[in-house]
C-alpha cells in the first residue's frame, strides 16, 4: 500500500509537471533558448557549409535592381541559373533588409550577422504556428509544446536557422501552409476564405524552393478530393459571402504568387519542357561552368561510366546509405569560407547513434501510434511527408547511377515536415499511456525527462559548441566570450 501511495504521490507531480508543459511559460522558454541559441552561433561562426556564400551571393545581386527576375549574365558568376529558376522568392525579399543594413554597416560581417539573425526570427516564428496548427488538430497544449521543445532541440536546427539560406523561410510558409490545409479539414472544406489562404501560402511556398512544389500539389489534391465537393455547393449556393475584409488579402496574395508560379514554372515547362530546368538548357555552357555544383557534375559525367539500377541495389541504398546518411546530418554542422576547406564535426561519439536511434523509434511510434489521431488530419502529414522523401530519393538515387556518387541528401529537407512526424509519435505515445496505464503523467514525465537527458549529447547549440575551434569563429563576432563559455559547458556535458 505505501508503495502505491508513493507512486500515487509522483502521479501528481507528473500532473503537474504536464501542465507546466502545456504553459504559455514553458513555451516562451522553449523559444527564447531557441532563438538565443540560434543567435550565438549566428553572432559567431564564419561562413556556414550550408552554401551560405552563395545564398548572400545571389542577395547581393538582387540588391542592386527593383525587378524579381535576375539575368544570367557576368553579374552573377558562379551562382548557376538564377533567370529562370522559381526559386527565387527567399533571395529577392532578402535583398531589400540587405539594401538597407549594407548601406548602414557596410558589406563585412555585421552585415551577414544581421541577416543570420533574420532567418533566426523566421524559424522560430514558424515553430510558433506549427504549434497553432498542431493545435487545430488536438487541443492538447502539452502535446504541441513538447513536439516543438523536441524538434527546436535537434542539433541542426539552431545551426540552420542561424545560416542565410532559402530553408529558414520556406520552415516559416511551411507551417502555414499546413495551418492553412488544417483550418480548410476543421471546417470540413467549405470555408472560401481558407482555401484561399492554403492555395497562396502553398505558391509563395513553392516560389522559395523548388522541392515543395509536389508536396503542395500533392496536399491540393488530397484537399480537392476529400473537400472539393463541399467547396463546390457552397459556391453554387450562393450563401452570404464572407465580409469583403476577409477576402482582400488572400486573394491579393494568391493573385500575386499564382501569377509567378505561372510566369516561372509553368513558362518554363512550355519552353523548355520542364519546370525547373538545369543550368546548360537556359544558358551557355560558359556560364554554367562557373558554378560549381554544374562543373562537379560534368567532371563525373566524364569520369564515371552509368550504373544499372535494380531494386535490390535500390533498397539497399535507401537502408543503408541513404536513410542512415540523413539522420547522420541531423548533427553535421560546420564552416567554409570561399577557397578554403571545410571544417565540421557530427557531434560526439554519442550523437549520431543516439539520432540514427531516435529517427527509428520516432518514425515507428509515428507509423504504429498515429493511428490516434483521426485520419483526415493524419493523411495530410504522411502524404506531404512520403512525396518529398520518395521525390528527394528517386532524386539523389538516379543521381548515384549517373553520377557514381550519393549526394544531395540532408535532414534539413525534412524539416518542414518534421513537427508532423514528431506529433505523431508523442500524441500516439501519450494517447495510448492514457488508455493502458493507471499512472500515464508519470510515465510521461519521466520519457520527457530521459528526452532532456539525451539532448545533453548535442541537442540545441552543444554539438555546434563541442565542435567549435578558434577557427570557426569570425575575428569580428561581438560574442566570443559566450561562444568559450559554452565551449567548455558542452566538452563538460558531451
Amino acid at each position: 500500500m505505501r508503495g502505491t501511495a508513493i507512486l500515487d504521490r509522483f502521479e501528481l507531480m507528473g500532473r503537474g509537471f504536464t501542465r507546466f508543459i502545456g504553459s504559455g511559460w514553458f513555451l516562451t522558454i522553449v523559444l527564447a533558448l531557441f532563438a538565443g541559441s540560434s543567435a550565438l552561433i549566428a553572432m559567431s561562426m564564419k561562413m556556414s557549409h550550408y552554401d551560405e556564400w552563395w545564398h548572400l551571393d545571389i542577395i547581393r545581386a538582387y540588391a542592386t535592381q527593383w525587378s524579381p527576375r535576375l539575368d544570367n549574365d557576368e553579374v552573377v558568376p558562379g551562382m548557376g541559373d538564377v533567370q529562370f529558376t522559381g526559386s527565387f522568392l527567399f533571395h529577392y525579399l532578402s535583398s531589400f533588409p540587405y539594401r538597407v543594413i549594407e548601406a548602414v554597416a557596410g558589406d563585412g560581417f555585421l552585415t551577414r550577422m544581421l541577416m543570420r539573425l533574420g532567418g533566426v526570427a523566421l524559424v522560430t516564428g514558424g515553430l510558433f504556428i506549427y504549434r497553432q496548427a498542431l493545435l487545430l488538430i488536438l487541443p492538447s497544449k502539452a502535446i504541441a509544446n513538447t513536439v516543438v521543445g523536441a524538434f527546436a532541440g535537434l542539433p541542426l536546427m539552431s545551426f540552420v536557422a542561424a545560416t542565410v539560406n532559402y530553408d529558414n523561410l520556406l520552415f516559416l510558409l511551411s507551417s502555414l501552409v499546413f495551418y492553412g490545409a488544417f483550418k480548410v479539414i476543421r471546417t470540413d472544406g467549405v470555408s472560401l476564405v481558407w482555401w484561399i489562404w492554403f492555395s497562396a501560402l502553398g505558391c509563395f511556398a513553392s516560389l522559395t524552393k523548388f522541392s515543395f512544389v509536389p508536396v503542395f500539389a500533392a496536399l491540393f489534391v488530397y484537399l480537392a478530393i476529400r473537400y472539393g465537393a463541399a467547396i463546390i455547393r457552397v459556391v453554387r449556393s450562393r450563401p452570404v459571402t464572407p465580409p469583403l475584409r476577409q477576402l482582400v488579402a488572400p486573394v491579393a496574395l494568391f493573385v500575386i504568387g499564382a501569377f509567378f508560379v505561372v510566369t516561372r514554372y509553368v513558362a518554363n515547362l512550355i519552353r523548355f519542357g520542364h519546370p525547373d530546368p538545369s543550368c546548360e538548357i537556359v544558358a551557355d555552357e560558359a556560364y554554367c561552368a562557373e558554378y560549381v555544383v554544374w562543373a562537379r557534375n560534368q567532371e563525373f559525367l566524364a569520369t564515371f561510366e552509368p550504373l544499372e539500377g535494380s531494386f535490390g541495389h535500390m533498397l539497399t541504398v535507401l537502408v543503408d546509405g541513404w536513410f542512415r546518411g540523413t539522420t547522420q546530418t541531423l548533427s553535421w554542422v560546420g564552416v567554409r569560407e570561399p577557397g578554403f576547406e571545410y571544417l565540421d564535426s557530427y557531434g560526439s561519439a554519442l550523437t549520431r547513434p543516439l539520432l540514427f536511434i531516435t529517427t527509428v523509434v520516432v518514425v515507428a511510434f509515428a507509423i504504429v501510434l498515429g493511428h490516434a489521431i483521426s485520419e483526415r488530419f493524419r493523411a495530410p502529414i504522411m502524404i506531404a511527408l512520403g512525396i518529398h522523401a520518395v521525390a528527394l530519393f528517386y532524386l539523389n538515387y538516379t543521381n548515384l547511377l549517373k553520377y557514381g556518387l550519393l549526394f544531395a541528401y540532408n535532414a534539413r529537407y525534412f524539416f518542414p515536415f518534421v513537427p508532423g512526424l514528431l506529433f505523431l509519435a508523442v500524441a500516439g505515445v501519450a494517447i495510448a499511456l492514457l488508455r493502458t496505464t493507471r499512472r500515464p503523467h508519470l510515465i510521461a514525465a519521466s520519457l520527457f525527462m530521459f528526452a532532456l537527458l539525451l539532448m545533453t549529447q548535442g541537442g540545441g547549440p552543444l554539438t555546434y559548441l563541442f565542435a567549435a575551434t578558434p577557427e570557426w569563429i569570425h575575428e569580428d563576432s561581438p560574442v566570443t566570450f559566450l561562444v568559450e563559455w559554452g565551449m567548455r559547458l558542452a566538452h563538460w556535458l558531451m
